[in-house]
């Protein structure tokens, strides 16, 4: 009698094991999703001067901005990944997005709040209060079609949404706790404009919440907590691609999973280490206009770079700037001022005029440039001058960006003199033109 029992015992204990694994594999099965995973290709690592905590990439140039809460900086880099220059003096920044134009949004803990600042440092926006708006701003995403930023207020277990045109106050949604719609410290946030959805890295709830865009009701959460493929230990950046693929740092396993917007499992990118296409203690993710994704590699202070599907990968140049009579000075009584340069290795006939940016921004006027030995052509004065902070004198070093006809870019420096004196004769001839 006991040896039939412990026999019917076995045979259930042995038949609960396999309909556990065959639940399992089943939840596995049905977790892959019909949506193709991007064909990856490792590009190369970037080295970056400071501690990568969050990344932004410019839309309409490919700048890419490097946050480093700890040192209070911000590295600004090219679009190939070289170093441009530091915005520092800042009080624990945690994340930054860039707004159509080129103005960089930048959260910052200390202060409790978001501020849009221009290329000259100057603060054009600020969302809500000037101060204590946040609890703990860590994230941020910008939906241009509706007008809207949305900042992912940690501390607070919320989303504030905010007018891009102001910064006013639009609404907010989540609330804390563990049940439908509710966060634990959300880390992250990412908007499909496709979907009209908003997707916010749960982090202690392990998963992913989807709410709408236009209402911040909540709709789903897509992933479970646990260790293996399409599932979340702890997600820390994300990204939206324009086929809805979510991209989703995996900060304790060094890695980045691609989910469905559903939640079904599409693929995977990277693994843990320090060596190339390898990601230590990762925490952003981003797609830029060259669709190529760049992750950070928190621990090391690198970049990691792979180019999606079909991409570009530009390669940065320095120009070399020649002076000449006209250009070495902008007069500002004179509607337009001259450049003269040319880029290393490159023959001026090759150089597209129409991509040429001063500062980022100001275009040249338009069929005013020359090809001979070097380039030529002239940019508006009032338009460059409002670059400038007001009322500036004297020398000052102008941004140069532009590119070739083959998609080469490249940037450099030009140092110019404001010159405040009335024109002369020669300045006078050249105004009537």
């Amino acid at each position: 009698m006991k040896t039939r029992r412990f026999r019917r015992s076995v045979f259930l204990c042995v038949a609960l094991v396999l309909i556990s694994l065959i639940l399992h594999q089943a939840h596995r099965l049905l977790a892959q999703s019909p949506i193709g995973a991007p064909a990856a290709t490792y590009l190369t690592t970037w080295r970056t001067a400071v501690r990568p905590n969050d990344i932004a990439t410019d839309p309409e140039d490919g700048t890419v901005a490097v946050i480093d809460a700890g040192n209070g900086s911000i590295e600004i880099l090219r679009p190939g990944g070289t170093h441009r220059g530091f915005r520092r003096s800042f009080r624990d920044p945690r994340c930054a997005a860039f707004l159509p134009g080129g103005v960089l949004l930048v959260g910052e803990a200390a202060s409790g709040s978001v501020k849009g600042y221009d290329g000259q440092g100057r603060v054009v926006l600020t969302l809500g209060k000037p101060h204590g708006e946040f609890a703990t701003p860590n994230d941020i995403a910008i939906h241009p079609g509706a007008g809207s930023v949305y900042v992912v207020d940690s501390a607070a277990d919320t989303i504030g949404v905010y007018r891009i045109a102001d910064g006013a106050f639009r609404f907010r949604f989540g609330s804390s706790g563990a049940g439908p719609g509710e966060l634990r410290f959300p880390i992250s946030i990412a908007v499909s404009p496709g979907l009209g959805e908003v997707f916010v890295g749960d982090s202690r709830n392990r998963r992913i919440a989807v709410f709408s865009a236009a209402t911040g009701v909540f709709l789903r959460n897509i992933g479970t907590a646990g260790g293996d493929d399409g599932e979340i230990s702890f997600v820390g950046g994300l990204h939206v691609d324009g086929d809805h693929r979510v991209y989703a740092i995996e900060s304790l396993g060094g890695f980045v999973q691609i989910f469905d917007p559903y939640g079904g499992m599409v693929g995977r990118i990277g693994e843990h280490g320090n060596g190339a296409g390898q990601l230590r203690a990762p925490k952003a993710v981003r797609i830029d206009r060259f669709n190529r994704l760049l992750v950070t590699s928190f621990l090391d202070d690198r970049i990691e770079v792979w180019g999606l599907d079909a991409f570009e990968n530009p390669v940065d140049q320095d120009i070399t700037v020649f002076a000449s009579a006209i250009p070495a000075h902008i007069n500002p009584r004179l509607p337009s001022f001259q450049v003269v340069f040319d880029v290393q290795g490159v023959d001026p006939s090759a150089l597209d005029p129409a991509t040429l940016r001063i500062n980022g921004v100001v275009s040249p006027d338009p069929g005013t440039y020359r090809i001979g030995r070097h380039l030529s052509i002239r940019f508006p004065t009032s338009e460059v001058l409002a670059t400038l902070p007001a009322g500036f004198r004297g020398d000052v070093t102008l941004k140069l960006s532009g590119a070739t006809r083959g998609g080469v870019r490249f940037e450099g420096e030009i140092p110019v003199a404001i010159v405040p004196a009335p024109p002369g004769p020669r300045d006078a001839k050249e105004a009537r033109r």
